[in-house]
């Protein structure tokens, strides 16, 4: 009886970190989801389009030498989404990470580059 007690303790506490992680790490929650990550590199943005669910993070990563900065359209006032501004040039390795609240589709520029910058947001 004794070794029947023992065996089911051992059983517990190797299978409960078990449990713990992957109920933890179930991707099935929106907490959960990875950022989409757009890259700004040569003349453009990379992916120039990108889909994502309501509430996901993306993130603009420049992995160029010169400065860019993140707008929403229309040039120059960004007003079909105000809150899509970097604020300030991002240089080379930095980033800036906008969650998307509202479905929709919504384009953005590079603030300092609109004509050659130009991507899409498709939020579903």
């Amino acid at each position: 009886m004794r070794q029947v007690i023992v065996v089911l303790i051992l059983a517990v506490v190797i299978a409960t970190p078990l449990v713990y992680f992957t109920v933890n790490n179930s991707d099935s929650s929106a907490d959960s989801q990875v950022a989409a990550e757009i890259a700004i590199a040569g003349s453009d943005f990379s992916p120039k389009t990108i889909k994502v669910k309501k509430g996901q993070d993306v993130t603009w990563m420049n992995q160029d030498s010169n400065p860019h900065q993140i707008s929403a359209d229309p040039y120059p006032e960004g007003g079909s989404l105000p809150d899509l501004n970097s604020q300030e040039p991002l240089g080379q390795g930095e980033s800036y990470t906008f969650v998307f609240d509202k479905a929709g589709t919504y384009t953005y520029h590079d603030h300092l580059n609109p004509e050659s910058y130009k991507g899409t947001v498709i939020v579903e």
